[in-house]
């Protein structure tokens, strides 16, 4: 298997698209300084909080590794609680790359659909989309 192209997550570019994951790491800093004034409900509730957050926070970081036969999308923040996801290439129709609540990935396959949010460059996405045209996939680009 030969590694055709690896799409990395843009850190950057993941924490701004992840406003969610900030707002609630904020709040649940304030929570846990709040709490030391008032009661314990605030400490748990702001813990909670930062939780969730960092969970929002790593399921946005996705690494897209293209191969000969296959697309593999690993979570490399996940520590190995998410599992890696692998789509064999036969079984791609078209992938549509697109713009709603910020870009995404819709993986259109036989008989059924994978959604993934991407945090790529403009760059890496030119790149994917060629490496993807020439292994015969087809793509679509909406407004990205």
């Amino acid at each position: 298997m030969t590694l055709k192209v690896k799409i990395q997550p843009q850190i950057i570019q993941t924490v701004a698209s992840s406003l969610d994951f900030l707002v609630l790491f904020i709040c649940g800093i304030m929570l846990v300084v709040i709490s030391k004034f008032e009661s314990i409900s605030f400490l748990i509730f702001g813990i909670c909080i930062i939780i969730f957050g960092l969970i929002q926070f790593i399921s946005h970081s996705k690494t897209f590794y293209l191969y000969e036969n296959e697309l593999i999308v690993k979570y490399p923040l996940s520590f190995n609680l998410k599992k890696d996801i692998i789509i064999k290439l036969n079984k791609i129709e078209q992938i549509n790359f697109k713009r709603g609540r910020g870009p995404y990935i819709v993986i259109n396959l036989k008989n059924s659909e994978r959604i993934f949010r991407i945090n790529m460059s403009e760059k890496d996405i030119d790149i994917f989309v060629s490496q993807l045209n020439k292994l015969g996939i087809k793509t679509n680009r909406n407004n990205i």
